[in-house]
């Protein structure tokens, strides 16, 4: 894997740790928030020169003070986001640092979880698949989880986690695999 197409990954990178109870903490690593940064400093930099230079002034102006929004937005809230799963529940705290999201999926009664993917493209260029968890419990009551580009990354992780701890995951098949092989 060449240093260009590993860059992305730092964007996503968490650190896993298991608690003493057992359950599974993933969260935003050291290498993710430096990342974002460094990501920071060059854009700002480059659009400073570039205004210096009186090259695209008001573009490169412009695109500074967007770029402010990633230590003022991004980081402090990549600092608070984590993934906290138990073999009662997945804990997920998200949003931004001004306006936490949490939610709580209560995975006592589970039955299985399918995973749904909806192709998102914007124009038909680019874009990322929404993924959606579909949770199914044993009385019948069903939740639906969409799922953030943190979890979506780490979803891999957190299904092995549920496997090995009796639950059934209905979306990867090598899991399944892993075990009768």
């Amino acid at each position: 894997m060449s240093l260009i197409e590993s860059i992305p990954r730092y964007f996503y990178a968490a650190t896993l740790a298991i608690d003493q109870d057992g359950g599974l903490l993933l969260a935003s690593s050291r290498e993710r928030i430096l990342t974002w940064g460094l990501t920071f400093c060059i854009i700002a930099l480059i659009s400073l020169i570039l205004w210096q230079l009186k090259i695209a002034k008001r573009t490169s102006c412009g695109v500074f003070f967007a770029t402010l929004l990633i230590p003022l937005l991004v980081i402090p809230s990549l600092k608070h986001e984590q993934i906290h799963v138990t073999e009662d529940q997945i804990f997920i705290r998200s949003g931004y640092w001004f306006y936490p999201i949490t939610d709580i999926i209560d995975l006592s009664g589970l039955e299985h979880i399918r995973q749904e993917v909806k192709p998102f493209a914007l124009a038909k260029l680019i874009g990322k698949e929404d993924i959606i968890w579909n949770i199914h419990h044993k009385d019948g009551q069903e939740n639906v989880l969409d799922l953030n580009g943190f979890f979506t990354d780490h979803r891999k992780t957190v299904a092995v986690y549920l496997r090995d701890h009796g639950q059934t995951v209905n979306f990867l098949p090598y899991l399944d695999c892993m075990a009768e092989c």
